[in-house]
């Protein structure tokens, strides 16, 4: 199956995928940064965009951005850019 992943590059989402790809999945990592490989796709929660075609097909999505644990440890928790609920808009 394939699973569109955000926040990929963390500790959780690093393991994410790492379990996505044991179990026979096809994750792709959604980065806001220039794609370094073929299973990434650049895509700005903030304004709303996703790669054309990439949601065609049967798939999932799935968030590893999480809020550091040492920032939490750290002191006050501040207000964290989030990605995972911004509502995307995709037209076919």
């Amino acid at each position: 199956m394939k699973v569109l992943v955000s926040g990929s590059s963390g500790l959780i989402g690093t393991e994410l995928l790492k379990q996505l790809k044991a179990a026979g999945h096809q994750p792709i990592r959604l980065v806001r940064t220039t794609p370094k490989s073929d299973n990434e796709f650049q895509w700005s929660p903030q304004e709303g965009k996703i790669p054309e075609g990439i949601m065609d097909g049967p798939f999932k999505f799935l968030s590893g951005a999480v809020q550091s644990i040492a920032q939490i440890w750290s002191g006050p928790i501040k207000p964290v850019r989030s990605n995972t609920f911004c509502p995307v808009r995709y037209s076919h």
